[in-house]
C-alpha cells in the first residue's frame, strides 16, 4: 500500500493537486514543509522520501531510489 503525505502550506493547491492527479492511493495534508511534525518525528531531509514496509512491518529500506520497483517485486513475493 502507497501512503502520500503531503508537507506543502497551501490546503487548496493540495485539494486541486488531488484531485487533478487522482492517484490511487491515499494522499494525506499534514502542513509545515520541514518542520512538519510528521517529517521532524521521522528525521526526512528531502523530499520525496520513501519508507519502504514490508508485510510484517519491518521498515527495509528509506533509500530505494531506482531499485525500488525491483525492492517492491522482491518484498511481494517473500512468504
Amino acid at each position: 500500500q502507497l501512503v502520500g503525505i503531503n508537507v506543502d502550506e497551501d490546503r487548496d493547491a493540495f485539494e486541486r493537486a488531488r484531485k487533478s492527479f487522482q492517484l490511487p492511493w491515499p494522499q494525506h495534508f499534514q502542513p509545515g514543509g520541514f518542520k512538519s511534525n510528521v517529517l521532524v518525528q521521522q528525521g526526512v531531509i528531502r523530499i520525496p522520501t520513501y519508507f519502504v514496509v514490508d508485510r510484517y512491518g519491518i521498515l527495509r529500506s528509506t533509500a530505494p531510489g531506482d531499485k525500488l520497483p525491483d525492492l517492491v517485486k522482491e518484498l511481494l513475493a517473500e512468504r
